[in-house]
């Protein structure tokens, strides 16, 4: 118990604390110290009846403790202020210490010196001259060269050599003190009764056991100190020395008798940087618990440190030493007849063995194996082990050998998580740091799945989630982030396929090395098969390295092919130096009838031809193979005085998509012979894509078919074939229409034959484009065909007058450009689609009359088509006063539009064309009601004409709940196809008002309006344009729409092609400029000019 007194003038106080109380206080007192923050915390105790507790504050005058005592009703409380003049709150707490840290009078202790600590006590005693350069007095010996070894022979042998060196593996500052690490291994290792643990430097400890046997059943376990694992070993001379080779970065040092005057803070720091750079003091030191020497912390390795130093201070010049703290340094001696060797080997290579780096590694159990090391020096290692990088004595598909690579991974992504990084930069990480750091192990041996699972997870997570501890989505498969660059991936590494290519690499040096050491072991090993590689590794045992990478042979052959040069190393028969398959498989009858099945090509090379014997005449029915197998042989040009070489096939024969553009090549024949290799040597065993132009093809119907056929052998997922000859019609053979991989197909002029079936069972996407023609019952065979077509493209074709889709799975449809055959009278369409989404009609359809019968589940649809007047198409002259003469064909096209109209009236997303917005403007003078559209987003494709904007105002008065309005502004100019009828009704526009037309309407759900011009039309006559009602048209939305967010106003084109001046970016800008100062209807709107 501890007694406190407090006393003033007129009142004192005593108070009873328990010694638990007080170094609670002290903890506290400690805490506190550490912290420089302005934080608040709290501490709470009870002891007894008593409750304590204590709370650190901070006011406008700095931080404070308060102590509450609280017993009953009775409270006492102690403000303590942080003092800055001394040690501040850590002095109290050492101050405490020492006051309650009395020893007891009647506790006997019984103090035990085992034989290691008399002779540590005995050796340190002894006067040595090293121990200024850092010396271990342990090592230090006075004895001549002639009686110096390798190692220190203590005097009591027995003694050490059952002795264990632990650490225990934490930081230096949570080393554990020596009282707790004796309880532990008391309780621990309970059978060592008489055990005797002592404290040596570098954080070590030395356990001394009665016997060896004891002392190696504990080094045989696994042993813990509070979750933290202790590293065990047996004693050697060198324990807790440094290697001479290894510099330290820090080092102790004293200043010994340091006069009292002279300790201050300021001091310590000067005398620091002088001795190599300050970087602490000890605590003991600033808190002047001893007087003895001032210990400091300084940079470097102690060279710099000098023995005394100088000090002058009140008219005193001191004189004080400096001892520096450096750890014993290993210095190996030699035995005479070692030196002699040592010597020996430098001058012959100028090599010095370094035996602290020299080690015995005994495979299962050698006998007197420490008796070797004696011998022959160095010291004992144990397998597995790693020797310049690599796995030494591990089994090569074990997953322990990869655990280092994936340490070393997750380390890098620590750092680098700390650091705010982009997606491109952390993809950068990646792909230059993170993905080469297994190259080295990948280059030799296989990595499992798991590993290469676990590094993928690795990156995969940092890629997405950077700095984040949460799971985030990620935005693409990983199957497309670790494909190449040109392929639409990231690049990022596939560690399988780079672990396969760096191994194959071997096979590559195997093949092409000559009077390799490596080759000649490996050759004897496992012998040899034909000139370019070993036999097929079978053995289960001691062989699993070269056998992953033998097993990688077919792979590469496939890959590689054959230079001949004096054929003294290719196989006529056996090896691929002519094509992609061997002679033996493509002749096989002709391999049998021969006689030199196992000669070479230069054996069988003559200067006149080739010398081949069989073992029979030929039959009749064999003259025509041997006439193919030697038109084969004739691509074959002749030995020449160079050996024969391995080299890589061409890149192309290997790629999953193939994709041939005229452009790449000067002429047409060069393309043909590149086409016909890459299809008769691709290894690919899936091609993806096959795009090609068949003008550049010879026109033979059998190279067609051969391309069409290898798409059907390669299950090609995506087929392209175009033509722009009109003459040229591509017909599909019946094999290609069964192909059950294809998923998108683009066909340009082709036909269909009515007698096959097409079955096209996974396909998704197909696009008819150019003079195709498509009669009803060719469509109905090809919707049945394809159940899972999602996307139909119809691009100038010809034929059908219905297209039903019956497939709910078809859900978008684009129409351009149909062409009516003239032996056809009813020029109309129906489509009829319950379940279409999407639709798009465009181009020019002439006179045929595109109606839609079921389109109810449209949600976007596109009308920017153009129907030709009737006098055009037939070619008659008209009559500028008969206007009426086609009055009637004109009355079908109104009708036909308004029941489009109806059709379409619910779609959400709408885009009317300028014919359709011309019609509708008609419609309007002749009375006759617009059906009500209920579209939200309202796109005008219009041209530049000043009819077309009142036509404009039609469409956007009968949609009252349109959102956004978009105007395209195309390049096409008046070209005044229209008939006299068309004319004198959209004339009538130039009369009318367009504002008090439709005054009296609102745009109440109107907010965004973006007007876009693409054209290059000249606008210094703007007015004859129709400029000037793009304004009035802009003035009145403005005026009428109450809810309206953005204006923009789009330039795509800043000059004309006439005049070649900025006409139109100056016309815009001026637009832009009027609309500002029209009156808006919505106080919030914004006018936005781009360009």
């Amino acid at each position: 118990m501890v007694r406190m007194v407090e006393r003033s003038r007129k009142l004192m106080r005593t108070t009873t604390v328990s010694i638990k109380v007080m170094k609670w206080v002290t903890d506290v007192f400690k805490v506190a110290s550490k912290e420089h923050n302005r934080a608040i915390r709290r501490w709470s105790i009870k002891d007894h009846y008593t409750e304590y507790y204590c709370s650190l504050k901070y006011n406008e005058y700095g931080r404070y403790i308060s102590f509450i005592a609280v017993q009953g009703d009775n409270s006492s409380i102690i403000i303590t202020p942080e003092i800055t003049v001394n040690a501040g709150w850590g002095d109290i707490a050492q101050k405490i210490l020492r006051l309650i840290n009395v020893p007891e009078k009647d506790k006997k202790v019984q103090i035990v010196t085992s034989p290691v600590w008399s002779y540590l006590l005995k050796k340190q005693s002894e006067p040595t001259d090293g121990h200024q350069k850092g010396q271990n007095p342990l090592l230090s010996k006075s004895v001549g060269p002639k009686s110096q070894h390798r190692g220190s022979e203590i005097t009591d042998k027995d003694v050490l050599s059952r002795c264990l060196v632990g650490k225990v593996l934490i930081s230096p500052e949570e080393t554990p003190p020596l009282n707790d690490i004796r309880k532990w291994a008391c309780n621990t290792w309970k059978s060592s009764i008489s055990i005797n643990v002592h404290e040596m430097n570098d954080s070590q400890y030395l356990f001394e056991f009665p016997s060896r046997i004891e002392a190696e059943h504990v080094l045989n376990g696994e042993w813990q100190w509070k979750k933290a694992k202790i590293s065990l070993g047996w004693w050697n001379p060198t324990t807790g020395c440094w290697p001479e080779e290894v510099k330290r970065d820090w080092v102790w040092i004293r200043l010994l008798g340091l006069p009292v005057n002279l300790w201050s803070e300021k001091l310590l720091k000067t005398i620091g940087d002088q001795c190599g750079g300050w970087i602490e003091t000890e605590e003991e030191t600033m808190l002047k618990n001893h007087l003895r020497w001032a210990r400091i912390k300084v940079m470097g390795d102690g060279s710099k440190v000098p023995r005394e130093i100088l000090l002058e201070s009140d008219g005193y010049l001191f004189k004080i030493p400096i001892w520096c703290e450096l750890p014993a340094t290993v210095v190996v001696a030699l035995s005479m007849e070692e030196e002699d060797e040592d010597n020996s080997l430098l001058a012959i290579s100028g090599l010095r063995i370094n035996w602290n780096k020299s080690f015995i590694y005994p495979v299962n159990e050698v006998m007197e194996i420490h008796s070797l090391v004696n011998i022959l020096g160095g010291r004992v290692g144990t397998l597995p082990t790693a020797y310049l990088g690599m796995p030494l004595g591990a089994k090569s598909k074990s997953k322990g050998i990869w655990n280092d690579v994936v340490e070393k991974c997750e380390k890098k992504l620590v750092c680098w998580k700390s650091q705010y990084l982009s997606l491109g930069g952390r993809l950068t990480l990646v792909n230059s740091v993170l993905d080469a750091m297994p190259t080295y192990m990948m280059s030799l041996f296989p990595m499992p799945a798991s590993v290469a699972k676990r590094l993928d997870v690795l990156r995969r997570n940092f890629i997405w989630q950077g700095v984040s501890e949460k799971n985030k989505i990620h935005l693409v498969r990983w199957d497309v982030l670790t494909t190449g660059k040109k392929e639409g991936g990231m690049g990022v590494r596939h560690l399988k396929k780079q672990n396969h290519g760096l191994m194959m690499k071997w096979l590559w040096r195997f093949a092409t090395t000559e009077h390799s050491l490596w080759k000649n072991v490996i050759e004897v090993r496992y012998g040899k098969e034909g000139s370019w590689t070993t036999k097929s590794v079978n053995s289960p045992y001691g062989v699993s390295l070269w056998r992953s990478i033998r097993n990688l042979w077919p792979k590469f052959s496939n890959r590689s092919s054959f230079k001949v040069g004096n054929g003294m190393k290719t196989s006529f028969w056996e090896d691929k130096w002519l094509g992609q398959r061997t002679l033996k498989q493509l002749f096989p009858d002709i391999y049998n009838l021969n006689q030199q099945q196992g000669s070479l090509v230069g054996e069988l090379w003559t200067g006149q031809g080739w010398n081949l014997t069989f073992r029979r005449l030929l039959n009749d029915w064999e003259i025509q193979r041997l006439t193919d197998f030697y038109s084969i042989l004739e691509q074959f040009k002749g030995t020449s005085s160079s050996e024969d070489k391995k080299r890589w096939r061409y890149l192309c024969t290997s790629l999953d998509n193939l994709i041939f553009t005229p452009r790449d090549f000067r002429k047409k024949r060069h393309l043909v012979s590149f086409v016909d290799y890459v299809l008769a040597h691709s290894i690919s065993p899936k091609i993806k894509t096959l795009e090609l132009n068949c003008d550049y093809l010879q026109p033979s119907r059998r190279q067609l078919n051969e391309c069409l056929t290898f798409a059907v052998e390669k299950k090609v997922e995506n087929v392209v074939f175009s033509s722009s000859e009109e003459e040229r019609t591509l017909e599909l053979p019946k094999s290609f229409c069964s192909c059950s991989s294809l998923i998108t197909l683009v066909f340009f002029s082709c036909c269909f034959d009515s007698n096959v079936v097409v079955a096209w069972k996974s396909l998704k996407s197909i696009k008819l484009e150019d003079s195709v023609v498509l009669e009803n019952d060719h469509l109905v065979n090809l919707l049945s065909g394809c159940p899972a077509l999602e996307t139909m493209e119809l691009y100038r074709v010809e034929g059908f007058s219905r297209l039903e889709i019956k497939s709910s799975n078809l859900k978008r449809l684009k129409f351009k450009e149909y062409w009516v055959p003239s032996d056809e009278k009813d020029h109309s369409l129906e489509i009829i689609a319950p379940y279409l989404q999407h639709l798009e009609i465009s181009g020019d359809l002439y006179d045929l009359k595109c109606r839609l019968v079921d389109v109810s589940s449209v949600v976007n649809a596109k009308l920017t088509f153009n129907i030709t007047c009737i006098k055009n198409i037939l070619g008659e002259e008209s009559d500028e006063e008969e206007e009426d003469s086609c009055r009637d064909y004109h009355r079908v096209l109104r009708t036909f539009v308004h029941d489009n109209l109806q059709k379409l009236s619910c779609a959400t997303d709408l885009t009317i064309g300028t014919w359709f917005t011309e019609v509708m403007c008609i419609l309007q003078f002749k009375g006759v009601p617009i059906p009500e559209l209920k579209c939200k987003y309202l796109t005008l494709e219009l041209r530049m004409e000043k009819f077309n904007f009142y036509g404009a105002a039609v469409p956007l008065r009968a949609s009252p709940y349109v959102e956004t309005l978009n105007i395209d502004m195309d390049t096409s100019y008046f070209d005044g196809s229209q008939c006299h009828f068309e004319l004198s009704y959209l004339a009538k526009a130039d009369n009318v008002d367009l504002q008090s037309w439709i005054s009296c309407f609102v745009f109440p759900n109107l907010k965004n309006v973006k007007i876009v011009n693409s054209s290059r039309v000249c606008l210094k006559d703007h007015t004859e344009q129709g400029y000037d009602q793009l304004f009035k048209l802009s003035e009145f939305v403005l005026k009428n729409a109450t809810v309206l967010e953005k204006f923009i106003v789009i330039s795509k084109t800043r000059e004309c092609k006439r005049c070649s001046m900025y006409c139109i970016s100056a016309y815009f800008y001026q637009l832009a400029g009027q609309l500002l100062g029209c009156p808006r209807a919505s106080s919030n709107s914004l006018i936005i000019f781009q360009e």
